[in-house]
């Protein structure tokens, strides 16, 4: 479990505090796992698994170094056995963004969870685009409003060094892999854009943040996926990892 403290001050690392309580126990063993001097999450791993179906509630805060104080913040977790091990979809999405640095549409990376294993995904280039300047940028939803950020910048979102380019008798691709799904879009290395989409959205910017721990966490304990995802100009389709047409 984990839960995220940041503020415009930095955080003072000896402050940081947490408990989490379920019906069978209370601990304290609370880590930190720090993303820079004002920015990371309070940790919390179980000894053991929790019950199918426990409720655990975790409770954080920190002082800043200017003494202020963050926090507390709580939140409740449900425990659950199941772990989604079935196919995930590439489909294109509403919510493309259409500032001059963006090329083709946005794609939607279903289901939004963290995968078992990490997902080869390609992302099909248009024809004229310079595909070295480009980079998958992830809409990134808080508080009800939108923005894109590079993809890097999403803790444990891309596969260390996964992003590349490919050629292959269907064209030329982006490749990445993605601990967890999300929506993407490519665009030219740039700072990030201005707010995009809906604003009824049902994204949830907490909960895509407390998944991309949990790729972090686990992404150095698994094996490479043999499945990926390619998007075509005109369909998605799974692939196999020794090559192979479509596969439902």
């Amino acid at each position: 479990l984990a839960i995220r403290l940041r503020n415009s001050d930095a955080i003072d690392p000896d402050t940081v505090w947490g408990v989490v309580s379920w019906s069978k126990a209370e601990s304290e063993d609370v880590w930190w796992l720090p993303l820079d001097d004002n920015d990371g999450w309070a940790v919390y791993h179980p000894e053991v698994p929790w019950d199918d179906g426990e409720i655990i509630t975790f409770t954080a805060g920190a002082y800043t170094m200017s003494g202020v104080e963050l926090g507390p913040f709580t939140y409740e977790f449900v425990a659950s056995e199941t772990v989604y091990e079935g196919a995930t979809a590439v489909v294109e999405s509403d919510w493309t963004a259409t500032q001059p640095e963006f090329v083709g549409p946005a794609y939607e990376v279903a289901p939004g969870t963290v995968y078992i294993e990490p997902v080869t995904i390609q992302l099909p280039l248009p024809d004229g685009v310079d595909a070295s300047a480009l980079e998958p940028a992830y809409l990134f939803t808080e508080h009800g409003e939108s923005r894109w950020v590079t993809g890097s910048r999403v803790l444990g979102w891309l596969e260390p060094d996964s992003v590349r380019v490919i050629h292959d008798p269907d064209g030329a691709f982006i490749e990445f892999q993605a601990n967890h799904g999300g929506i993407v879009q490519l665009r030219r290395r740039a700072a990030d854009a201005a707010f995009s989409g809906p604003a009824n959205t049902t994204l949830n910017g907490d909960l895509l943040l407390f998944l991309a721990l949990g790729a972090y966490v686990l992404y150095r304990t698994r094996r490479m996926s043999a499945r990926r995802l390619r998007c075509k100009r005109d369909a998605c389709a799974t692939m196999t990892a020794t090559g192979g047409g479509p596969t439902t």
